[in-house]
């Protein structure tokens, strides 16, 4: 029994296979059972930039980012096309309020593969992080685009900006969630309580008694 070169399958190194793995355990939320895969992977081999990606990864996950910073750095490195390392090496940024160089993570991320849907999604928070509004909005809207405007990600995007701080707009994208779905949703009380964060944040307290007051009322 033969086999064209085109009908064989490429034996992974064990390194590679105990990334996979790890990744299918990262992917589904069984942290613990993907770190010593992970480990194990980038101890046998220190330079597969793959392997060194999911563990920043998981670093990321597990919210040890200096360590996590450390692995993607290496890859940046070693690997300076592979489009994860640039988006997980963003998120890092962004969780340290270093917007404007998120930015550019995130484009390069997009740059290298313009396929992606979710950097469009960091790309807005961090643009509104630096105060660029205008490519904010542009970013949005193509994210929701991609996603036919799922009414959701209002909702994830309202919670993203709250954790910045940005109140006004996290209560006017929970707003927009709430009114695109309606009260009988089951979201409907985490952006409505969204909403009134945002605003008690920004010390827009007429407006946040209102939405709690409407809350109140259903």
């Amino acid at each position: 029994l033969s086999f064209s070169k085109e009908m064989q399958v490429a034996v992974l190194s064990e390194p590679q296979a105990e990334t996979q793995l790890g990744e299918l355990l990262l992917s589904s939320g069984r942290l613990g059972e993907a770190e010593p895969r992970l480990a194990k992977a980038v101890e046998k081999d220190s330079n597969c930039s793959q392997c060194q990606v999911m563990l920043g990864a998981l670093r990321f996950r597990q919210y040890k980012f200096d360590q996590a910073k450390t692995h993607l750095s290496k890859v940046l490195v070693i690997d300076p096309q592979n489009y994860l390392a640039h988006q997980f090496y963003g998120a890092l940024l962004h969780e340290e309020g270093r917007y404007k160089e998120a930015i550019q993570s995130y484009e390069q991320t997009l740059r290298i593969n313009p396929n992606l849907e979710q950097p469009y999604f960091d790309l807005s928070l961090a643009y509104l992080g630096n105060g660029q509004n205008g490519e904010a909005d542009s970013a949005f809207e193509r994210f929701m685009k991609l996603k036919n405007s799922e009414p959701l990600y209002y909702r994830l995007h309202g919670y993203g900006l709250l954790r910045m701080g940005l109140g006004k707009r996290a209560a006017e994208d929970s707003l927009t969630h709430l009114k695109m779905v309606g009260w009988q949703d089951t979201g409907a009380p985490y952006s409505a309580l969204a909403a009134y964060f945002g605003y008690r944040k920004d010390k827009m307290a007429t407006e946040a008694d209102k939405v709690l007051n409407e809350m109140a009322d259903k």
